[in-house]
């Protein structure tokens, strides 16, 4: 009997090794196709998708529990590189801002301001919550929850006259409108023109560019980049 038991499995292991003679499978999957546990063409088609996997972790730097969700059938290949680029996107730009870019430099910002108020100046410094800027009438402290909005460049927003009444800033991070990171991501991997409505009936209309936790960057259709502080976001649409 044991000897019997010995021969099939010298059997079996010879098939293993002329399966991966031939097809170049891993000895694992060759002796389940061997024992008949699989088909070849299911042995085969598992082997591409490891090999799909390891190039896909390679290229797209994914987290090796990533790869083994695609493995198991729960996600597809194509959710995971979105998923992996968002967070990537995300963590990049947490902390992006234009008065980085503005901080020291010769460009003045134009500012639009709660209040219904505009400004245009230098940014001359910089604090975790507040500008200074320098404007045609002298230097001003601004705190940063005063600014809806900021372009380099003079952009024109729409204004929305049944909702242009004036507010104070929303300080109360809960009272905020929130929208999600996903659908903001989802808007700007497909280039979707959105247009975004800010507090006092003003809204900017462009694609996504950059998605960070304070600022949204979008450019506008005349190429002009403006960023919209995400605390003073009222509503979004496609366009």
């Amino acid at each position: 009997m044991r000897e019997r038991r010995d021969k099939t499995h010298f059997s079996f292991r010879q098939q293993a090794r002329r399966i991966v003679k031939q097809h170049q499978l891993p000895y694992s999957l060759a002796l389940s196709v061997a024992k008949k546990q699989r088909t070849l063409v299911d042995a085969i088609r598992m082997h591409n998708e490891t090999i799909n996997v390891e190039r896909l972790i390679d290229e797209k730097n994914l987290h090796p529990s990533d790869a083994a969700e695609i493995l198991r059938g729960n996600v597809t290949v194509d959710s995971v590189i979105h998923r992996t680029e968002m967070k990537r996107h995300l963590k990049e730009n947490a902390f992006r801002s234009i008065f980085d870019a503005a901080s020291g430099s010769d460009k003045s910002l134009n500012l639009w301001l709660h209040q219904q108020q505009r400004l245009r100046g230098l940014v001359t410094a910089m604090e975790q919550y507040s500008i200074v800027l320098e404007t045609s009438t002298g230097s001003m402290t601004l705190p940063k929850i005063e600014v809806k909005a900021a372009s380099f460049s003079n952009p024109s927003p729409r204004q929305i006259r049944h909702k242009a009444k004036v507010m104070q800033p929303v300080k109360r991070i809960e009272d905020r409108v929130r929208i999600s990171n996903k659908r903001l991501y989802g808007y700007m991997v497909e280039r979707q023109f959105i247009e975004i409505e800010l507090l006092e009936g003003i809204a900017f209309s462009g694609r996504l560019t950059f998605i960070g936790r304070f600022e949204l960057g979008i450019t506008d259709k005349h190429g002009q980049q403006i960023s919209v502080f995400r605390h003073a976001l009222c509503g979004l649409k496609e366009k």
